[in-house]
């Protein structure tokens, strides 16, 4: 397995012809700070870290569906997440999240993974948007 050089190059691509990144199991602590220079990504996936914070730098990536956090070490989710425009799915299955802000009622998100969390209230009211969600083995009151 190749060791995963930082900062993130991508052999044979610019960084604008990138649209897929996947950085599973690297015991990443944080997000690689160079990351935002790949301003087409659609889809970011680093499950399987140590990451404990998502940055608000994640607004510089516009382009953005899908974001997998599963099985890393997040327990709060700050509201710039919610405000990605392309943003369709999150899965942050298997992190320490206790509850979700406001703001994911104005998101665009429509498939939330959040099982395996540490969830004790969740305001239903957000399924009118939803088409696809897992909020299995929470503490949900």
């Amino acid at each position: 397995k190749e060791i995963m050089r930082y900062p993130i190059e991508i052999k044979g691509k610019t960084k604008k012809q990138v649209t897929k990144l996947n950085l599973s199991g690297h015991g990443l602590k944080e997000f690689p700070q160079n990351i935002y220079e790949y301003t087409n990504l659609t889809k970011l996936v680093l499950c399987n870290n140590q990451i404990k914070v998502i940055p608000k730098d994640i607004l510089k990536l516009k382009h953005l569906k899908v974001l997998d956090l599963a099985n890393n070490d997040i327990s709060t989710l700050h509201s710039s997440i919610f405000r990605l425009p392309k943003l369709r799915t999150l899965n942050v299955y298997g992190n320490k999240i206790k509850k979700f802000p406001v703001q994911l009622l104005e998101s665009n998100i429509r498939v939330l993974i959040a099982g395996m969390n540490r969830i004790e209230e969740f305001d239903f009211s957000v399924l009118r948007s939803l088409e696809n969600i897992d909020l299995s083995n929470n503490q949900i009151r």
